[in-house]
């Protein structure tokens, strides 16, 4: 799937294409890399809990009694042999199943972790966000409308029609051919609205599954992981309570959203808190009075919070033995995860010290997390909604979105970090999608792809740069030789040439 972001925050236009194994962003402070990678993940985290409806019975049947009265008219016009094009009714169908399933989560997602709408307009073009989602034959527009000042579904292209046929006695639907054929007999009319729907939810079931091709779960790792982790230590009782109401899954729509809800600002530790229910406040020992929290930060500590650790958490799986690999070459000791205490602790190579990670040193508690990660929840086959419909068209891979890995790490360990991506994409069926400032970073990658040991073919990679209209994603060029530097080249050719006219004034003055 391709998902193009127009003037969304401070981002003008971004544009990635998912069936890439490694996506690489760069550029300058508060240009709008993290709004990119950000919504990206919003938007996949809606489309795949939005397949959880259609296995519900009580929705699909909601949607019977929902149906316009013009099909209706359409149906007893008919008679045997007849054939009708209902494919505007159809796709007014498939868009209200977009609206009621992953519309409305994601409007949520959206309100949770930056505010209303108001506060992502760009500010630069004066315009308002527009997102575009193009996969196989179809392709979604979003954009907000007034004055409601709400997204919105303002396009869509799904490449097949629907056709209803008149026929003496019932059938099944026809998907094979170019467009559904639903067949009806001309009496029973609640067997024929029953099969609409069915056809509408399997078509739009389809749609998910090709908008998703290729990702079989999602998982968000925020900036200062160290400080999130200090945060859920400190507070583990009132988010255990937190993400009890805000779970991932939402199967059966009972647990709503709240209006006391405070919306958080965009800056995720500006004030790391969350304001909650007064009568939560009341109940939970807690120093923390009033928080915000967006939506990937909620689901980080909600997976940390879940994680139970088993016998097999130290397997011989290649994600385990890619786990071993960083606490022996990077850390220099190794992590457990308490699932009593639900704490991360250390221990130093050749030592019995059990530190928690809190206590330790700052790239210590910034990769911990990562190392629990790896071996406790991407090795499992953990998934948001249903599984895909149909056969598989390509293997199914966890999507790991992760910003500044490199945060507090001496450049040394930054190398051996790139290598670590390397062989999660190789070994593990792991797609990354990383913000970064390391030239280090940048050049390990480079240099893994010359090696062949990263499919050129696999990697996509953006630089983020600032214009009058808001910040444009520019595509950086990549091939057998690597990836082009448009972003730090610059900055070491002006401390070059800084470094030169110093030493040629030192040698002046020796003069």
């Amino acid at each position: 799937m391709r998902i193009q972001i127009d003037n969304f925050g401070p981002i003008h236009h971004f544009e990635c294409d998912l069936a890439k194994d490694l996506h690489l962003i760069v550029g300058e402070n508060n240009v709008g890399k993290s709004y990119g990678i950000t919504v990206v993940y919003l938007l996949l985290k809606a489309l795949m809990e939005s397949r959880k409806d259609l296995d519900s019975t009580e929705f699909l049947h909601e949607r019977v009694t929902q149906l316009p009265e013009e099909i209706f008219d359409r149906v007893s016009a008919l008679n045997a042999g007849d054939e009708a094009d209902i494919g505007d009714i159809f796709r007014e169908e498939i868009i209200r199943l977009l609206k009621d399933t992953f519309l409305k989560r994601f409007r949520d997602y959206i309100r949770e972790t930056y505010g209303p709408i108001d506060h992502v307009t760009n500010k630069f073009s004066g315009e308002s966000p527009r997102i575009r989602l193009a996969f196989g034959g179809a392709e979604i527009g979003i954009g907000v409308i007034k004055p409601e000042k709400i997204l919105e579904v303002k396009k869509l292209t799904i490449g097949r029609g629907i056709a209803l046929r008149c026929v003496a006695g019932s059938r099944p639907p026809n998907y094979e051919a170019d467009n559904i054929v639903l067949y009806h007999d001309g009496r029973d009319y609640e067997h024929f609205k029953a099969s609409f729907i069915v056809a509408c939810a399997y078509f739009f079931g389809n749609m998910l599954k090709a908008a998703l091709d290729g990702i079989r779960d999602i998982h968000y790792l925020p900036a200062s992981r160290s400080a999130a982790y200090q945060v859920l230590s400190a507070s583990r009782g009132l988010i255990a309570e937190l993400s009890g109401s805000r779970a991932f899954l939402n199967m059966d729509g009972k647990n709503k959203r709240e209006d006391e809800w405070l919306l958080p600002d965009g800056e995720l530790f500006k004030n790391p808190t969350i304001k909650i229910q007064d009568h939560l406040i009341n109940t939970v020992e807690s120093p923390i009075k009033s928080l915000d929290i967006s939506t990937p930060l909620n689901d980080y500590f909600r997976e940390l919070s879940e994680i139970k650790p088993d016998k097999n958490s130290q397997g011989n799986a290649p994600i385990h033995g890619i786990a071993k690999d960083i606490e022996r070459d990077i850390l220099g000791g190794s992590v457990e995860f308490d699932g009593e205490t639900q704490q991360m602790f250390y221990t130093p190579r050749g030592t019995d010290l059990r530190l928690d990670v809190d206590c330790a040193s700052s790239m210590v508690s910034e990769l911990s997390p990562f190392v629990a990660f790896l071996r406790h929840i991407a090795a499992g086959t953990r998934s948001a909604g249903s599984p895909h419909m149909g056969k598989e068209d390509s293997p199914q891979k966890t999507l790991v979105f992760m910003e500044e890995p490199e945060a507090h790490l001496h450049p040394k360990n930054q190398v051996r970090l790139m290598s670590v991506f390397a062989a999660l994409i190789f070994a593990t069926n792991v797609k990354i999608f990383l913000t970064s400032h390391s030239n280090y970073l940048f050049t390990k990658l480079n240099n893994l792809i010359l090696a062949k040991e990263i499919d050129v073919d696999a990697v996509e990679a953006h630089v983020f740069k600032p214009s009058k209209m808001g910040s444009e994603a520019l595509p950086l060029a990549v091939d057998k030789f690597g990836i082009d530097d448009e972003n730090f080249i610059d900055v070491a050719e002006e401390l070059y040439e800084e470094k030169v006219d110093l030493m040629e004034r030192v040698n002046a003055n020796v003069g």
